[in-house]
C-alpha cells in the first residue's frame, strides 16, 4: 500500500500503525494519497476536515498581519477557561494528587500555588531582578532542580512588593511577579504536570496585564497558551497566542524585540493548530513566523519568557509541527536545517535533540534516534529524566527489531518503561 501512494515520501510502517491506531492524524498529502488510492473522500477514510475560527485563520496569515479585533469575546472565554481551571487546579491540589512535595521541582510549584505567599519584605526590584535573572539560567541550563528552589520566597517577595507599592514600581513588581510565574509554568511542563502548568500560567497572565508591558503579557500568554494546548484546548491556545501576536504588531512599527514576541507566538500557536490536527493554519502560522525571523537579518533577539528567536528556533519548531503532522519526512527535513550551536540556550539545544529524535522514532529510524539520546544524555540528565523522554525510550524499546547497545542500561538510569 505505501508503494503505491501518490506522495513524494511512503510513509514508513511505524507511521501507518500510527495512523490505524488514531495516535497521529495524516498530514494532508498523505490524505489526499490515500484518497486517491483508495477511492474514497478524506470523510469516508475518517478524516473530515476540521472546522476553525479564530482570529487568524489560514487565509488570513500575510506578511504584516492585522486581524480583527475579537479581544472581547475571547476574553470572554477565557474567563470561562480560567473558571473550569481554578475550579480543577482547588480540586486536585486539595486533593494531594498531583505532583509530590519531595519532588525538587514540583515541590516548590505547589508551595507557591497552594500555600499562603511567605511574610517577607521584599528587598527592591534590582535584588529581585538579579535572582529572577539567577533562576532563569539555571533553568536554561536545564538545572531544574535549582531553578525551582528558590521560587517561594522569590514569588512572595515579589508579591510583598507589588501590593506594597503603586504607579511605575508596581507595575515593575508585577512585571518581575510574572516572569517568575512564568518559570514556574516551564518547570511544572517539565514534570508533565499540568494543572500546575496552567494555573501558574494563568497567574503569569494576571501579573503582566497588570504590569502592562507588553513584552511579558507576550510571554505570558506564551505560557498559558502553552499549558491550553497541553491538555488538549488547542483552539483556545490557537486563539489567545495568535490574537496576542496580532494586537503587537497592529498599531506600531516593531521593533527587533517586539519581532521576536511576535514569531515566538505564532510558533507556538502552529505547534497547537498541528496537535490540533490543523494542518494549513499550522503551516500557514509557522510561515509567518520564520518571515517575522527573515525580518530580524539574522539577529537573535530575546523574549521576557527568556527565550531567543531566529531562523533556528523557526526550524526547530517545523520539526515538531510536521512531526505532529505525521509527516515525519519534512520533520527530519527540517531538523538538518538546524545548527545546534546558534540555539540560544542549553535547554533549546537539548529540546531541538529530543524533538529530532522522536521524529526518528515516528520514521520508523528508532536506532538513530537512540544514538542521538545517548550522545547527550550526560550533557543534560535533568532533561532526560522528563516523563516524555522516558516515554520515548520507552517506544524505542518497544519498536521491533534489534536492541541497540546500551539501550536498556539508559532505560534504567532514566526510569523509562522497560
Amino acid at each position: 500500500m505505501r508503494e503505491n501512494l501518490k506522495v513524494n515520501v511512503a510513509p514508513s510502517g511505524n507511521l501507518v500503525g500510527l495512523w490505524e491506531r488514531g495516535e497521529v492524524r495524516p498530514s494532508r498529502k498523505y490524505r489526499q494519497g490515500l484518497s486517491a488510492f483508495t477511492g474514497l473522500s478524506e470523510s469516508d477514510l475518517g478524516f473530515p476536515e476540521l472546522p476553525f475560527s479564530g482570529p487568524l485563520a489560514s487565509s488570513d496569515i500575510t506578511a504584516s498581519p492585522v486581524g480583527e479585533d475579537s479581544r472581547d469575546e475571547d476574553e470572554a472565554g477565557e474567563k470561562v477557561l480560567r473558571r473550569e481551571l481554578l475550579m480543577l487546579g482547588g480540586v486536585t491540589l486539595a486533593g494531594g494528587l498531583v505532583g509530590s512535595s519531595a519532588d525538587p521541582v514540583t515541590g516548590p510549584i505547589e508551595a507557591v500555588l497552594v500555600s499562603a505567599p511567605e511574610q517577607v519584605a521584599s528587598p527592591g526590584v534590582p535584588s529581585l531582578r538579579r535572582a529572577l535573572d539567577q533562576a532563569w539560567r539555571a533553568y536554561t541550563d536545564c538545572r531544574y532542580a535549582e531553578a525551582a528552589r528558590g521560587l517561594p520566597r522569590l514569588i512572595s517577595a515579589a508579591s510583598a512588593g507589588r501590593d506594597d507599592t503603586a504607579g511605575q514600581e508596581r507595575a515593575r513588581y508585577s512585571a518581575l511577579l510574572a516572569q517568575a510565574y512564568i518559570l514556574s509554568c516551564e518547570l511544572a511542563v517539565k514534570r508533565n504536570e499540568n494543572t500546575l502548568a496552567w494555573v501558574s500560567g494563568d497567574r503569569a497572565l494576571q501579573a503582566a496585564r497588570a504590569s502592562g508591558v507588553p513584552s511579558v503579557v507576550a510571554a505570558s500568554s506564551l505560557a498559558v497558551g502553552m499549558s491550553m494546548r497541553r491538555v488538549g484546548r488547542c483552539d483556545s491556545a490557537v486563539r489567545l497566542l495568535t490574537g496576542t501576536a496580532s494586537d503587537l504588531v497592529q498599531h506600531t512599527r516593531p521593533s527587533p524585540e517586539t519581532l521576536a514576541d511576535y514569531g515566538s507566538l505564532l510558533c507556538a500557536a502552529s505547534y497547537a493548530a498541528a496537535q490540533g490536527g490543523r494542518d494549513g493554519v499550522a503551516l500557514d502560522l509557522l510561515d509567518e513566523a520564520e518571515r517575522a525571523a527573515v525580518r530580524l537579518g539574522g539577529t537573535s533577539a530575546r523574549t521576557a519568557g527568556h527565550r531567543s528567536f531566529t531562523q533556528t528556533n523557526v526550524h526547530v519548531y517545523r520539526i515538531s509541527v510536521c512531526t505532529a503532522l505525521g509527516d515525519t519526512a519534512a520533520a527530519l527535513d527540517a531538523a538538518d536545517r538546524v545548527r545546534p550551536h546558534r540555539l540560544g540556550s542549553a535547554e533549546r539545544r537539548q529540546r531541538f535533540v529530543i524533538d529530532k529524535a522522536r521524529a526518528l522514532v515516528r520514521h520508523g529510524r528508532t536506532a538513530d534516534a537512540f544514538v542521538l539520546l545517548g550522545a547527550a544524555e550526560a550533557t543534560a540528565p535533568e532533561e532526560y529524566r522528563r516523563p516524555s523522554v522516558r516515554a520515548l525510550v520507552g517506544n524505542i524499546i518497544q519498536a521491533p527489531g534489534p536492541k541497540p547497545p546500551g539501550l536498556y542500561e539508559m532505560a534504567a538510569r532514566i526510569g523509562a518503561p522497560r
